[in-house]
């Protein structure tokens, strides 16, 4: 109890020096409220750092470019360079050939150019050429025939009068009970000819097909 006693006598004596106190004492009052002051102050600033940050911001974008329509007209000028380049390698072989002289001998002085309806006629000449040559060509072409579809005899049936055999025929059906002059095909191209004992004969477009019984 004496040292508690001596201790809260001690405590309260300092105080009260601080408080009232004079000299050395009146000095340190001045530090301890300089030092409060201090806190004070500090404990606003980040009170008011912490307000900012929650604080919520708007971000200002700067405005977007119409990507869309630079790409298409980068692309529009490929497209007329690409047209050009054909055109110039493709539409007269008279100004290909004399283009093609002129670049590899740079040294010989070119052609005086041509009158406008010399060239249009020229044009007008190779472009009927051309119209011929590709009408000979497609005159010439046979037009391509269509495939024979999977077809399939499962069983032959002789009866007295007739004979009638169960094929299997892609794209008409399964089991079909069929005969001589049973059509198929989308365009009919297909026709039954005869029903022999042991195979099928067909006529597809011209072409004679033999189908074998069990095949």
């Amino acid at each position: 109890m004496a040292g508690t006693n001596s201790f809260g006598d001690a405590f309260t004596e300092l105080w009260n020096n601080l408080v009232h106190g004079h000299g050395t004492y009146k000095g340190l009052r001045w530090i301890i409220a300089l030092l409060l002051i201090i806190g004070i102050v500090w404990s606003g600033f980040m009170f008011k750092k912490v307000l900012d940050f929650t604080r919520p911001s708007t971000i200002k974008l700067p405005p977007a470019k119409n990507l869309a329509e630079e790409d298409s007209r980068r692309l529009e000028s490929i497209i007329d360079s690409f047209r050009a380049a054909v055109m110039a390698r493709t539409g007269s072989s008279t100004l290909s050939l004399a283009a093609s002289n002129t670049s590899r001998k740079p040294f010989v002085p070119s052609q005086k150019p041509l009158p406008l309806e010399e060239l249009e006629e020229i044009l007008a000449k190779e472009e009927a050429e051309l119209a011929l040559e590709q009408k000979e060509q497609r005159g010439f072409m046979e037009p391509e025939k269509a495939i024979p579809p999977v077809m399939t005899v499962r069983a032959i049936m002789t009866m007295p009068r007739k004979t009638i055999a169960v094929m299997d025929i892609e794209g008409e059906g399964m089991g079909l009970v069929v005969k001589t002059g049973f059509v198929f095909g989308e365009e009919q191209q297909g026709k039954i000819t005869a029903i022999l004992p042991e195979k099928v004969v067909i006529d597809w477009e011209g072409e004679t097909i033999d189908v074998p019984a069990g095949m």
